[in-house]
């Protein structure tokens, strides 16, 4: 593996975390200003997961296409 790919890598687990914690605490704070817990915090988790996950299948398909493009022959 090149050194892109690591960082790629730890990228797209930073970038998961971080989406799904915002729909976590945006659904919290939602609950807690209209004093409904805990159905905003699961709505809200819920929806940064799947943003999440996502992100993560795209990227990891735009990654797949680059490695597969036909590499020029040198004669």
């Amino acid at each position: 593996m090149r050194k892109e790919d690591h960082l790629i890598i730890t990228g797209l687990g930073l970038e998961f975390a971080l989406i799904t914690c915002v729909g976590f605490f945006a659904g919290y704070f939602l609950d807690k200003k209209w004093d409904t817990l805990p159905y905003f915090t699961l709505v809200g988790a819920f929806c940064g997961f799947s943003l999440a996950l996502y992100v993560l299948i795209n990227t990891a398909l735009k990654i797949g296409k680059k490695s597969e493009a036909p590499k020029e022959v040198k004669k």
